[in-house]
């Protein structure tokens, strides 16, 4: 089984991988451009797309797998900063590849409304991370509903699972969540 968490930073992907990471999952964490000083002469865009194309094939092998994100937060990306649905057309080979090698895996999708995400940025303990969402509201509003296209698109839309996890300007009970995790693993371990 493989399962893909998505979402913007702090809603709870750390949450929801250790969790099924405690559960006996291999747990596959996101690419990070910072680690390689060769990507300040290559194409961010490219770099990712092909990235998250090697770490779903990495995941073909036998047992249960929680990923870190997926290629549909690369291209939600591409499209929330170019207002264009391009990236689909650039990177059409590796989108199909993708698929194909992440056929029957799903994707749980932690979100929160605007005003509840900005209220939450207290919690927030990366500065550059709050520094961003204050500099960019715009895309703090836009990117979450093409992460959300994105990975139907990827995942297929009945593969594709939504969890709120800040309601009225406070995070979800941790019991709550991983009982909404647990209860939507169920479903495809039966």
């Amino acid at each position: 089984m493989r399962i893909f968490v998505e979402g913007l930073w702090g809603l709870g992907k750390s949450t929801v991988c250790g969790f099924l990471l405690d559960k006996g999952y291999k747990f596959i964490i996101e690419p990070d451009h910072k680690a390689s000083e060769l990507l300040r002469r290559i194409n961010l865009d490219d770099w990712y797309v092909n990235q998250f194309v090697e770490k779903v094939r990495s995941t073909t092998q036998e047992g249960d797998y929680v990923i870190e994100r997926s290629l549909g937060s690369t291209l939600a990306y591409i499209e929330t900063w170019s207002h264009s649905s391009g990236a689909l057309q650039k990177y059409s080979d590796q989108i199909e590849t993708y698929k194909t090698l992440a056929k029957n895996a799903f994707c749980i999708i932690l979100c929160s409304d605007f005003d509840n995400y900005l209220a939450a940025l207290g919690n927030q303990k990366d500065l550059r991370i709050v520094k961003f969402i204050n500099e960019n509201h715009q895309f703090i509003r836009e990117y979450p509903s093409n992460l959300i296209g994105q990975c139907k698109y990827l995942f297929g839309a009945d593969n594709v699972h939504i969890i709120k996890t800040l309601v009225d300007n406070k995070y979800i009970n941790k019991k709550l969540l991983i009982s909404k995790i647990d209860d939507i693993v169920s479903k495809y371990k039966a």
